[in-house]
Formats: structure tokens, C-alpha cells, sequence
């Protein structure tokens, strides 16, 4: 197996979603705020996806500014008064297709993903990792690559307004008790 990676186009939505559908999220309120991801590339939104010959494996999308899933706003005085108006983007979405796990394909996406930050600029990076309700964080790992980080905390419930409003976690499904860590990465 041979891993490529490049940047996403317009053109790889369809088989971005669906990854995200079965590993990330899914409902209508999800396809709109990818499509926005998707609209902004280049632009206010940059994405990375791996690829095993024309197959897609993971990806990692971030977006300009602060943002959290369902329009939280958890801890983000702390982060502004820490960043110091310093240019900061979030991490949208990240996913890599189970059978293709442990073989550092997330953590190549995220390396890559903070090299393209570091190029255009961008100070700090947002990340609301996903913290299921058995305690297991898929992300997690990738923090720790980071030559500086800043962890804020663990937000219980983090996800369960998003799932009211038609988000559908793929572990919890329409009721979601999955939690969120919140950290910024010092690029």
C-alpha cells in the first residue's frame, strides 16, 4: 500500500461525504456545512485527503477563524485573550476509513495540514476532538505531535444540541452523549 496526499478540490465532495456519513456525522444541517467547507477552498478553507491508488482513505479539512461544531462558543475568551489576535483557524472535519487505521494516515493528514497553516500563515490551530461516550478519542494522538499546544478542557454533552438539531453521530445516533476536548495548536 502506497499513500498519496493532496489537496482537495471541489470535485471530491461526493466521496468525501461518504466517509463522513459512516465516521463523522451525517443529516442535512452536516451536508450543508461541508458544502460550505467545500465552497470556501482556497478560500478560507484549506483540505487534505489521502489517497491509496484512486481510492480515498482520510482526509482533513480546516476553515478559517474559530468556530465549534453546533455554534458553541466553549472557552473561546480564554483562546482569544491566550492568542493575542494572532491568526487561528479550526479544524473542520477528519476522518480516515477504519481499515485503514494504524497506519498513521491520520497523523500524516495532520502534518500536512499544519505545514499547509504554517505557509499561508496561520498562528494557531482550533481542534474540538471528538471524545466518544467509552472515553475513546480518535485524534487524540495527533495532538501530542504539535511542538506547542494549549488544552482547555473536556466538554461533557458537547454534541447533544447539534444531534437535536438533525446531526446523527455514528456511535450514539439522533441522542448523542459523545463529549468534546478542546485544545489549540502553537504553530
Amino acid at each position: 500500500m502506497k499513500i498519496d496526499y493532496r489537496a482537495a478540490e471541489k470535485n471530491d465532495f461526493a466521496a468525501v461525504m461518504e466517509i463522513a456519513e459512516t465516521e463523522l456525522n451525517s443529516g442535512l444541517e452536516y451536508d450543508e456545512y461541508m458544502r460550505g467547507i467545500f465552497d470556501k477552498l482556497g478560500n478560507g478553507a484549506e483540505g487534505v485527503l489521502a489517497l491509496d491508488a484512486e481510492k480515498l482513505v482520510g482526509f482533513a479539512f480546516v476553515e478559517e477563524g474559530m468556530a465549534l461544531s453546533g455554534d458553541r462558543t466553549d472557552f473561546f475568551d480564554e483562546i482569544k485573550a491566550d492568542i493575542n489576535g494572532d491568526k487561528i483557524w479550526t479544524g473542520a472535519a477528519t476522518a480516515v476509513l477504519p481499515e485503514y487505521m494504524n497506519f498513521k494516515i491520520g497523523a500524516a493528514l495532520y502534518i500536512f495540514t499544519l505545514s499547509r497553516l504554517e505557509d499561508i500563515g496561520a498562528k494557531h490551530l482550533l481542534l474540538e476532538i471528538w471524545v466518544r461516550p467509552d472515553g475513546y478519542m480518535p485524534s487524540d494522538p495527533h495532538l501530542r505531535i504539535a511542538r506547542d499546544y494549549t488544552e482547555y478542557g473536556v466538554v461533557k454533552n458537547f454534541y447533544h444540541d447539534a444531534s437535536l438539531k438533525g446531526y446523527i453521530c455514528p456511535v450514539c445516533g439522533k441522542d448523542c452523549k459523545c463529549m468534546a476536548k478542546i485544545a489549540v495548536v502553537h504553530i
